[in-house]
């Protein structure tokens, strides 16, 4: 799966908990965690993006945080921990790398588009 197609899943998720209130955030993770899974195994393995070797090791150390975390959630069945994650670490972690604010906006916009049809 492309990153931008992670980053919509991932948006998706916070728009349906925060704005729809659903309680579905454990499925909804459930549903992008094989394509984190893959975006992360090649992100801890190798410095694709090229950051200066400092920057990367602090950007490894944040994903491995946040990938914990998620699992401490699912493990908890914490939606809020879940919720406070996803939306406020991985959604921000992604936007680091994958956008500039056109491709953001457009990729926020379908996301929110694909919402309105489920």
């Amino acid at each position: 799966m492309e990153i931008e197609e992670l980053y919509k899943k991932v948006y998706r998720a916070c728009v349906e908990f925060a704005v729809y209130r659903k309680r579905n955030i454990k499925e909804n993770v459930a549903d992008f965690l094989p394509a984190l899974g893959q975006f992360a195994n090649k992100f801890l393995e190798e410095n694709y993006f090229g950051f200066d070797e400092e920057d990367y090791q602090q950007l490894r150390r944040l994903l491995l945080n946040i990938l914990n975390d998620i699992a401490q959630g699912l493990e908890q069945k914490d939606n809020v921990l879940l919720e406070d994650t996803v939306e406020f670490g991985l959604k921000e972690f992604l936007e680091l790398f994958v956008m500039d604010e056109g491709e953001l906006r457009r990729l926020k916009e379908e996301s929110f588009g694909e919402q309105r049809d489920l």
